[in-house]
């Protein structure tokens, strides 16, 4: 999954595979990431799905 936006350091935008916007929450996801990175599916605690 790639970043789309950081919100936070715990936050960030994506899309998921039905290309939903989805907000990825988990412990320092975030934390020096930049729009286009990859996303370390490990630390993901909770996908939420913006309608």
């Amino acid at each position: 999954m790639e970043i789309k936006k950081v919100i936070n350091n715990n936050l960030v935008k994506s899309f998921n595979d039905k290309n939903q916007e989805v907000l990825v929450m988990g412990c320092g996801i975030g934390f020096k990431k930049l729009a286009g990175d990859i996303i370390d599916e490990t630390k993901i605690e909770k996908n939420l799905c913006c309608r």
